[in-house]
């Protein structure tokens, strides 16, 4: 929807999961059921929170919130009347990219248990935290992105050298960048574990650092504040984020150690010119513009012509080589055609976001490696039943549901002769042709749907336009787009939901 998208995206607020506004843990309550799919309330707020909203459903009304509900049945019942067996579900690289879906919900849920659930909150760790929760340092900084650098300036600085003198030999005489470093707000933990952890003092240079897979810094302290919180709302707030941030290292920390162990004794070996075959061929669909790989992410994700995720170039793409054996775990061998199956599942990762021509090789292998680790956490999820999980298939069933419907909404509209460009045209089309054809399948469906309008009634959503992404997994986008299906207004249908038991 490229003029909604343009107007939308002026507006666009996008957040990091975890970094916005938190929902309840554990919240499973189902706000509606249509046939055998349910709508829980923290679905709801997901699908209406963490993607855009169009403009026609943007507000916290109750009018808007039916919008929402009516839209997302909409959704459920377009996928019970395209059915299960439809070209959609039988299409093979979309059943990977469902069951890809499927396994990153199941890897996170790996994560809670080896990680979150195991953190033991240390009392002396938590004061010692606590005690600069309220600090923001000003510093000098500066930062470099190669290993050879980092070795110059850590030597300069043990003979001596002066913070100063080294940013001017390396970049002239340029008054040396500083900002603020808040507590609250500093969101990387090898800058925030070098300042909040223990006393520093005026002057005191720290680093270089690796601040992540890209960037070395160098800090310098200027001067700080201590803001302390002083009434009981202030103090048990900053408890919490104390705790929180303590969860989520501790937690991090334990489940990359349980990764090591799992992948114990497991050895990667690359077959050396088959792999660079493949970097070579594989490199152009990486090494693009921001710009660039939007637009390719879309072509062969959302193609609305015939829903290919794959193109006939990519599926040529490793012809000559694809029988060829690309790497070995522990004697067995994968080809290039089943690490490119592996891809489809998952998608690859890569540790460093901006790389030269020549990393690209280094980059795709550690790629390759942190898919190939996933893949053995994976099995473990599987042998603990974690594919069975409520939450799990509610992640799989969302995602499922929401591109057969899509699927379905397309075909609906070419039957009937529709030739308007959705994109632009979506308010019109809805008004003239998918609001008659939702409407009679809530008359199809009306038995089989139930919603708790009393749940529905305490129900609050924001307005603030937000497009929430995940760092680094295979499937960074959180929730499937808003269902723009529908602008009816009316609970009408349906039957009320008794929550004991349908």
């Amino acid at each position: 929807m490229h003029t909604m998208k343009k107007l939308l995206l002026l507006y666009t607020c996008i957040i990091i999961l975890g970094c916005g506004r938190k929902l309840p843990e554990n919240q499973e309550v189902v706000l509606a059921r249509v046939g055998d799919r349910d709508i829980t309330v923290t679905e709801f707020l997901r699908r209406a929170e963490y993607t855009i909203r169009p403009p026609y459903v943007k507000m916290n009304s109750y009018i808007h919130k039916k919008i929402i509900l009516n839209s997302l049945i909409a959704e459920k019942m377009m996928a019970l009347e395209e059915g299960e067996d439809n070209p959609i579900l039988n299409h093979e690289p979309i059943q990977l990219y469902l069951q890809g879906r499927q396994e990153q919900a199941m890897r996170k849920w790996l994560y809670r248990v080896e990680g979150l659930e195991k953190v033991k909150m240390n009392k002396e760790k938590f004061s010692k935290v606590y005690a600069f929760a309220g600090r923001e340092y000003e510093i000098n900084y500066y930062t470099v992105h190669d290993t050879t650098a980092v070795h110059n300036i850590s030597r300069k600085l043990a003979n001596d050298v002066t913070f100063e003198d080294i940013y001017g030999n390396r970049y002239g005489p340029v008054e040396i960048p500083k900002r603020l470093v808040a507590w609250d707000k500093e969101g990387n933990d090898a800058i925030h574990k070098a300042l909040f952890t223990d006393s520093l003092k005026v002057g005191q240079v720290i680093g270089p650092i690796k601040a992540d897979d890209e960037t070395y810094i160098t800090m310098k302290i200027l001067g700080w504040i201590d803001r302390p919180a002083v009434t009981e709302v202030q103090k048990m707030q900053r408890k919490s984020d104390v705790e929180d941030l303590i969860n989520r290292q501790e937690s991090y920390s334990l489940y990359n150690n349980f990764a090591s162990r799992v992948m114990r004794r497991k050895k990667v070996e690359f077959s050396r010119d088959t792999f660079f075959k493949f970097a070579q061929l594989l490199q152009p669909q990486y090494m693009l513009t921001p710009e660039l790989k939007e637009e390719v992410f879309n072509e062969k994700f959302w193609n609305n012509k015939d829903m290919d995720l794959v193109t006939d170039v990519e599926k040529d793409l490793y012809t000559q080589i694809k029988t060829e054996p690309i790497l070995d775990i522990n004697g067995d061998v994968w080809t290039v055609k089943d690490l490119q199956h592996e891809i489809v599942r998952h998608p690859l990762v890569f540790r460093k976001r901006k790389m030269s021509n020549s990393e690209f090789p280094e980059q795709l292998k550690l790629a390759i490696v942190d898919l190939i680790r996933d893949k053995y956490l994976t099995e473990i999820a599987y042998k603990r039943g974690y594919d069975q999980l409520e939450p799990v298939i509610r992640e799989k069933h969302m995602w499922q549901d929401y591109l057969v419907a899509l699927y379905q909404k397309d075909q609906y509209l070419k039957s009937i002769g529709e030739t308007r460009d959705f994109a632009t045209e979506y308010m019109k089309i809805i008004d003239d042709k998918l609001n008659v054809y939702v409407d009679s399948l809530q008359n199809k469906y009306s038995n089989r749907i139930y919603i708790d309008t009393d749940v529905f009634e305490k129900i609050k959503v924001t307005r603030l336009d937000m497009f929430v992404k995940e760092n680094n997994v295979p499937f960074p986008i959180t929730v499937p787009s808003f269902p723009v299906l529908t602008t009816d207004t009316r609970l009408d249908y349906g039957q009320k939901m008794n929550q004991k038991k349908e």
